[in-house]
This record gives C-alpha cells, structure tokens and sequence, in this order.
C-alpha cells in the first residue's frame, strides 16, 4: 500500500480504498487489542512529537490542526527510527519526502526545553520514561521504544534544518 501511496500525488490518490483500507486496519488492531495494552499503541506513530508540538502551537496563540501536528511528528519520529536502527534511511528519507509534499512547509517549532516538557508529561510514557511507537520498516511498527533526551534534540534540530 505505501508504494501505491507514495507514488501518487495527493489529489490522485484512490481515497476509496485508502479509506476502506485504513478503517479495516485500525479494526483489526483495535479489536486485538481494545484496552491499548500492547498492539494498538502502534497507533501513536507520530503522537509523542506531535501532541507536544500541538500544545506548544496552542499555547503560542498559533493554529495547526492536529494532522499536521501529528504529520510533524511522523517525520521527527522517522529519523528518530532511523537512528535507533529501526528504519532504513531511504525508508526514513521516503516518508519525510512524501509527508513534506503533502503537507508544505510548517511554521518554526517552539523552544525545544518547551517541547520536551510537553513530551515528559505524554500519557505512554512510564515513569521519566519517554515512550514512543516507531515503525521498524515500513509497514511495520514498535511500540515501547524509550527515546531520550539527546535522541529527541537531535531529531527536532533535524527536522528544522528541512526548512533552513
């Protein structure tokens, strides 16, 4: 399905089956795991990042819909997997790509001290623990995976210098 996605641009996308697909997908992964438990928390690709930036950009005064929040985070998430050895580069650099031709460029992050606190105070993490779900190739996700503090710095640094 991500070859047939990434190699379409958003307008000609076959929205029917892209949504047929993803209602059947998050079903079956929900009804294995209704309580998020386990499985379902592969859900939250992109959340950790993204929540942070929401609330930051709320509390700014600025707007961003959550989509795009959540978009930002795949893409920090993304290089995260990658360093992690979790993700392949051309992987990373694909998903990057595609979201950044959807999406457009964004606005300047907040402080990075900001985000993190946001991110110490999201609902996966256990403990002092940030925990993230990170695809390990495409198409395939884990969940759990601590990330730390360099980890994350280094990630949002990334992910402005793709607008600098």
């Amino acid at each position: 399905m991500w070859e047939k996605v990434r190699s379409r641009p958003l307008a000609d996308q076959p929205w029917e089956e892209l949504i047929r697909h993803s209602v059947e997908f998050k079903y079956s992964v929900i009804k294995r795991d209704p309580k998020e438990k386990g499985l379902r928390k592969i859900l939250n690709f992109g959340h950790t990042i993204g929540h942070a930036v929401e609330g930051d950009f709320l509390a700014s005064g600025n707007r961003i819909f959550h989509g795009e929040a959540v978009a930002i985070g795949m893409m920090v998430e993304a290089f995260i997997a990658f360093k992690k050895g979790l993700l392949a580069k051309a992987e990373s650099d694909q998903i990057i790509t595609y979201l950044m031709s959807v999406f457009g460029p964004f606005g300047p992050l907040g402080a990075t001290n900001a985000l993190l606190k946001r991110m110490a105070q999201d609902k996966k993490n256990q403990g002092k623990r940030i925990l993230m779900a990170l695809p390990e190739g495409i198409g395939k996700a884990v969940w759990d995976v601590e990330v730390n503090e360099v980890q994350i710095v280094e990630s949002l640094d990334f992910f402005r210098s793709l607008y600098t």
